[in-house]
């Protein structure tokens, strides 16, 4: 056997090691770290989970919203912000990006925010725009720990597959009520707890296409 290959397999072995004993990080230690990272990074209740790029119709979508929530938010005094704004979930010591957050009070934020890195705590809307590689996340563990944030009021999921809105509202601390626009009528008009803010489906997903998947 030659050292080549013996060097190779023992690379794969801590590879592996690794990867299903990832390195306990304290949230002091990488928050640290994020406010001097070129690229970003969630924190999982010590696990420090690096994001990957996003594909180019997730984030035409995301600047769709963008500008029409942007149009709502004006009008209630409301502030959108887009991806580079961290956001703590104390139920889940977890720090995220979502994909847009919304806050229509005044903005609060954590006392573990650091020099070139502020760290929201209290969006009133969170809008997550699905993509294949982050799809389980975002609708499993991220979607339950969004769902106890004390200020949220609305997760709105948007799917960057096919034309499928998801609207959760509170309507108590623990009970949710959910609403699912479809592709078939592209005249829904979705509501938001933005003031009065009327959006529809057609202007989310204007000027994009979905590629058919062979057979």
């Amino acid at each position: 056997m030659s050292t080549t290959k013996d060097t190779k397999d023992n690379l794969r072995k801590i590879t592996k090691i690794r990867n299903e004993n990832p390195v306990f990080v304290s949230e002091e230690d990488y928050l640290k770290r994020e406010a001097i990272a070129k690229t970003k990074s969630e924190y999982h209740a010590g696990k420090v989970m690096a994001m990957a790029g996003a594909q180019e119709i997730h984030n035409r979508i995301v600047g769709n919203l963008i500008r029409i929530l942007g149009n709502c938010a004006v009008e209630a005094d409301c502030q959108v912000y887009p991806s580079d704004f961290l956001l703590y979930l104390p139920e889940c010591e977890r720090y995220v990006y979502p994909d847009i957050t919304i806050v229509c009070e005044e903005l609060i934020l954590s006392k573990k925010s650091r020099k070139g890195l502020d760290v929201m705590t209290n969006p009133k809307i969170v809008v997550e725009v699905l993509s294949k590689s982050t799809e389980q996340y975002d609708l499993n563990d991220k979607m339950d720990c969004y769902l106890k944030l004390d200020s949220l009021e609305e997760l709105v999921i948007v799917n960057s597959d096919i034309k499928s809105v998801k609207v959760y509202s509170k309507i108590t601390k623990t009970e949710w009520k959910l609403k699912v626009y479809e592709e078939q009528n592209q005249e829904q008009e979705i509501e938001l707890k933005i003031e009065n803010c009327i959006i529809n489906m057609k202007d989310i997903y204007r000027s994009i296409g979905f590629k058919k998947e062979e057979k």
